[in-house]
């Protein structure tokens, strides 16, 4: 009789290895989804007939966006949890009406990116190279992030981790572009640390000309349909 609770302090250490080497299945990734879309958006959705784009070496992590979701909606969502700044005051008002992007989420849909909070390290490692433009990005690297998806990395990885993406760094999201300018403005968003309690840290969305080569201004690929 004696004997039992150490029986049962094996299963449970068994169990607990197992969930820490064995990764969580696509239905649970789903579920957690429609949790993390309930807690932020109260939406209830229906992922059911959401196809996961099929698994490619190192491309781990798999977002979901919801259909019709809006960029105000992002964003009000992340000011809930972290502060969140704009290069100019206008640039909220353009994302609804003039971006456009590789993926439209008139339906929900599945990507998936590397699982690397520095774009930085991503790009040095897929090629080789330190630096692009943008330009060179969106030739060398066909399937880019879009805004929103990036956005929404974001605030998932913050409600994993209580930490940011890009930390001093910046994702340029290749897969979006305003429409409004010429030569192509392209987003970028990235995490900065802040001076002090005059200064706290926060979510900078920024834009980018096409042609410009920056330091800390990096890419991340993704595999969708």
């Amino acid at each position: 009789m004696k004997a039992k609770p150490f029986i049962y302090l094996i299963l449970l250490a068994c169990c607990f290895r197992a969930l820490c080497i064995e990764p969580p299945s696509e239905a649970q990734i789903l579920q957690e989804w429609k949790a993390f879309y309930k807690i932020h958006f109260n939406l209830d959705l229906n992922l059911s007939g959401v196809d996961i784009p099929p698994y490619r070496e190192a491309y781990d992590r798999i977002i979901i966006i919801a259909g019709g979701i809006t960029y105000e909606e992002i964003i009000l969502a992340m000011r809930q949890e972290f502060e969140v700044l704009f290069a100019n005051k206008y640039l909220p008002k353009y994302f609804d009406i003039h971006i456009k992007s590789n993926r439209n989420n008139e339906e929900t849909y599945a990507i998936r990116v590397k699982e690397n909070n520095d774009s930085g390290e991503i790009q040095r490692t897929s090629t080789g190279v330190e630096k692009f433009s943008v330009d060179s990005i969106k030739v060398l690297i066909i399937n880019n992030i879009t805004l929103m998806e990036r956005l929404i990395y974001e605030l998932k990885y913050f409600d994993e981790t209580r930490n940011h993406l890009d930390i001093e760094t910046f994702t340029v999201c290749a897969g979006s572009f305003f429409d409004r300018d010429s030569p192509e403005l392209s987003p970028a968003v990235g995490w900065k640390t802040g001076r002090g309690s005059y200064f706290p840290p926060f979510l900078f969305i920024s834009e980018c000309y096409s042609l410009f080569t920056l330091d800390g201004l990096y890419s991340r690929s993704v595999v969708s349909f």
